[in-house]
């Protein structure tokens, strides 16, 4: 975890990621996601682990419980755009290599012992129901 110190306030904002050549997305102080910020507010910046930054007061229970909740939204965002993207890109094969990958993805599978096998039919399953 990286937190930015507001030059003005001295109130720490917690980063949560990048948002252009100058800007990033901070968690406030109050606990809300800040939309994109300039940069050039904040001075010193420094990495650290949570419980040794709420153990020193420089940031609250609420700015980290809303700092997991962006950094999860933005993880489970990535994903589906991630599984979208390889999606579309196996709809756009051939039909010949498309046949071609499931059938090895089919040997693969049968090398799998039974327990293996059943783990991954249920993920399958699971992706099915939810995409």
């Amino acid at each position: 975890m990286q937190i930015w110190k507001n030059k003005k306030s001295g109130e720490y904002f917690i980063y949560i990621e990048s948002a252009g050549t100058s800007k990033a997305h901070l968690v406030l102080p109050e606990g809300k996601a800040a939309k994109p910020l300039d940069c050039s507010l904040f001075g010193e910046s420094e990495k650290g682990n949570e419980k040794d930054f709420l153990s020193r007061g420089l940031v609250s229970d609420t700015q980290i419980k809303r700092y997991r909740e962006e950094v999860n939204q933005r993880a489970l965002f990535d994903e589906l755009h991630r599984k979208e993207a390889a999606k579309q890109a196996f709809e756009d094969l051939p039909q010949k290599e498309i046949i071609k990958r499931v059938k090895l993805w089919g040997q693969e599978f049968n090398k799998m012992p039974p327990e293996k096998q059943k783990i991954f039919l249920e993920k399958l399953k699971l992706e099915l129901t939810i995409g």
